[in-house]
Order: structure tokens, then C-alpha cells, then sequence
């Protein structure tokens, strides 16, 4: 099996077991973006995530997920994760905003024409357009 192969198997289980899923927890202490979460996201699972990197730009906490501190602090991510538990129409509720908001930033048209505009744009700086 070529690498691309497997690393289409290796997405489409994590996708399979991420759709089985209630919640999604984001430990991550160090991330500019984090991938699983996104994914979470697109498929309406409410995230549980600490506040590291690029994470508080992804979800407003309480609105598409909870941000529950600094990673590793385990009673902090304990405590959300049962909040959201308990009440499983708010953790519903989370996960169906956290979709809302993951298709329109993660709209694959809209960002490749944002991406082809600042190409251009550089590219006629340059005087090479």
C-alpha cells in the first residue's frame, strides 16, 4: 500500500470512529490550527478543547464548544467534558454551531479563491503577472 492509500484508510477510520463519537476532546498544548478539531467540527461534534495556539480562534467557548484552560490541566478538561455531558441538548446545540461555523471557514471554493487572489496579488507586486 502507497503512503497516499494509507493515509486515506487512516482518515476515513478516524472519520468513522469520530462519527460514532458524543464529544471531541482537544487536548493539544502547543497547535496553530488543529485538524481533528476541525473535522469534529465539520461533522457536528461538540469540542471540548484547551485553550493552546490557534484553538480560541476556532470556536467560541459556550457557543461551538468549551475552552476549558491550559493543556494539561486534567480537572479543568474533566469538568467540561461532564458539563457537557450533562446536558446533552447544549452539547447538540454546541456541535450543530461548531458545524455552522466549520463550513463556512473551511469552505474549500471561498479559500482557494482567497488563496488564488493573494497570489495575485503578490505576483503583480512583483511585476511578474
Amino acid at each position: 500500500m502507497d503512503y497516499l492509500s494509507q493515509g486515506v484508510t487512516q482518515a476515513l477510520a478516524l472519520l468513522l470512529h469520530m462519527d460514532a463519537a458524543t464529544l471531541s476532546a482537544i487536548t493539544a498544548t502547543l497547535v496553530s490550527t488543529a485538524y481533528a478539531m476541525t473535522a469534529a467540527m465539520l461533522l457536528g461534534l461538540p469540542c471540548v478543547a484547551s485553550a493552546a495556539g490557534g484553538i480560541p480562534d476556532m470556536l467560541q467557548s459556550g457557543v461551538q464548544g468549551m475552552l476549558y484552560g491550559a493543556a494539561g490541566d486534567d480537572a479543568a478538561l474533566s469538568a467540561a467534558i461532564l458539563q457537557v455531558l450533562a446536558l446533552p441538548d447544549h452539547g447538540t446545540a454546541l456541535g450543530t454551531a461548531a458545524q455552522i461555523r466549520a463550513r463556512v471557514t473551511h469552505d474549500a471554493a471561498k479559500n482557494t479563491a482567497q488563496m488564488i487572489e493573494i497570489y495575485r496579488k503578490v505576483l503583480q507586486r512583483e511585476g511578474t503577472l
